[in-house]
Parts: structure tokens; C-alpha cells; sequence
């Protein structure tokens, strides 16, 4: 066969599995020349300290090696926006509010990443004052909530706790923050001083 360069050479933009790919080997001792199929190939890609499950992505046009997730764990995007990262995702942050406490922003930290949901159960102990409520972030607000007359209602705001006529405690959601989220609390009437009881169901 006549000596061919490889630009001469019919150019392919598919590969069967079991086309051949010429190489060398030990090209700097005893070079040997061979093939190898693409399924071969491919079975001996490897990239630093690969392990079953591993995953693959690309970055700045090269391949980057995502070690695999403990058990149970999500596929997200990292907060950068860059790179994917295993976590659970889900996380619960428990609080308290005074039914008398003034209006204002207040923050809820620990989640451990910014939510794109947040739940929230809330009840006044000992009374009917009651409340679930769901926030995707502003102003998708929505709750239900069971009134100190004992009628259930619900409303356009994230936490609604109504110890009487005119006199009440409600949230809405004021942004979803890096490490949880920020409510903007309203009083409303002079209320008494008993204590709620929150907890936040965050989802990532």
C-alpha cells in the first residue's frame, strides 16, 4: 500500500463501535503500532481518582470529575452557577415570635443554601392560633390558617396568627438569602405577649 498522508485521509463524523483507532505504543522505546476499538477506548477514560459513580462535566471546554454523592443525596447547580454538587437540599430551621414583638425584617439562618421553597408550620400553645404557610419567594405568599375563633381562613401572606379582632402577627416573604430567607413581620392591633412557635421547612 502507497505511503498516505493523513490529511489525504477520509475525514468521519461518526464512529461505529467497532471502528478502529490506530496508536502507538512506547513510542519513546520500542514503538509498536495497533488499534483499538472505540468501546475499548472509551472503557479506559479515566481522570484523576475515578470511582463507581463518579459523573463527569465540562469545564472551561475541558472534562472535571464530580466524585459521587453520599447516599440519599440531589444533583444541584453550586451557588455560583458553575459546577454541579451533591446535597440533600432540604433542611429545617426552627424559631419564635412574640405575638407582641414590632414590626420589622427579621433573618432566619441555617439552611445552608438559598431556598426555592420554604414551608412553614406555626401554632400559639395552648390556643387555636394556627398556621401553614408556602412561599416560593416574593410575593408568592399563601396560608392557612385557624383562627382564635376556631374558623379556618386563608390569605395572601406567608404567616397569618390572629389572636383577636384587629389584632394579629403576619409575615411575608422579603427575599430567599444565601443561608435561609427574611421575613417582613407586621403587628397589627395591641396584641399579648405569648410566644409562637415556628418551624421552617426549607427546600432547595
Amino acid at each position: 500500500m502507497a505511503d498516505v498522508k493523513l490529511s489525504e485521509i477520509p475525514a468521519a463524523t461518526t464512529m461505529a463501535t467497532g471502528d478502529l483507532i490506530p496508536f502507538t505504543t512506547d513510542p519513546g522505546g520500542s514503538p509498536i503500532s495497533k488499534n483499538i476499538t472505540r468501546e475499548n477506548l472509551f472503557k479506559q477514560l479515566a481522570l484523576g481518582s475515578d470511582a463507581d459513580g463518579d459523573m463527569y462535566y465540562r469545564a472551561s471546554s475541558l472534562l472535571a470529575r464530580l466524585a459521587k454523592g453520599t447516599a440519599n443525596h440531589k444533583l444541584f447547580m453550586n451557588a455560583a452557577g458553575t459546577a454541579p454538587e451533591w446535597a440533600s437540599g432540604i433542611a429545617i430551621i426552627s424559631s419564635t415570635r412574640l405575638m407582641d414583638a414590632a414590626t420589622g425584617d427579621v433573618a432566619y439562618t441555617g439552611a445552608g443554601f438559598k431556598p426555592s421553597h420554604v414551608i412553614v408550620f406555626a401554632n400559639v400553645a395552648t390556643t387555636t392560633m394556627a398556621c401553614w404557610g408556602m412561599a416560593s419567594g416574593t410575593p408568592s405568599d399563601e396560608s392557612i390558617h385557624y383562627n382564635y375563633d376556631g374558623i379556618v381562613n386563608h390569605g395572601g401572606v406567608f404567616i397569618y396568627l390572629n389572636e383577636a379582632s384587629g389584632k394579629r402577627q403576619t409575615a411575608v416573604m422579603k427575599t430567599m438569602d444565601a443561608d435561609g430567607f427574611t421575613l417582613t413581620w407586621t403587628l397589627t392591633g395591641a396584641t399579648t405577649s405569648a410566644t409562637a412557635s415556628l418551624y421552617f421547612l426549607c427546600l432547595r
